[in-house]
């Protein structure tokens, strides 16, 4: 699915560190009509903290032909 529009916010107390334990992410179509749906995500970590929020829009598309190429086949000019 090709992506229209990535946005991720960051809170305020977010630390770069890898975390030490586990992190619980959270992802959900919000809403998908005529082509196109917006996602959003939420990460929290073990102290109950949502350090990460993010949304994407995308383009949902048809399902490939059984038959039609593969997406690496048609780059490589093969089928």
């Amino acid at each position: 699915m090709p992506t229209a529009e990535p946005t991720i916010d960051f809170a305020d107390t977010v630390d770069f560190e890898a975390p030490a334990d586990w992190a619980l992410v959270r992802v959900r179509t919000e809403q998908a009509d005529d082509g196109w749906a917006v996602d959003g995500s939420e990460a929290w970590s073990t102290d109950g903290r949502m350090p990460t929020l993010a949304w994407q829009a995308h383009v949902v598309q048809d399902a490939p032909a059984k038959d039609a190429p593969s997406a690496t086949a048609a780059l490589q000019g093969t089928s």
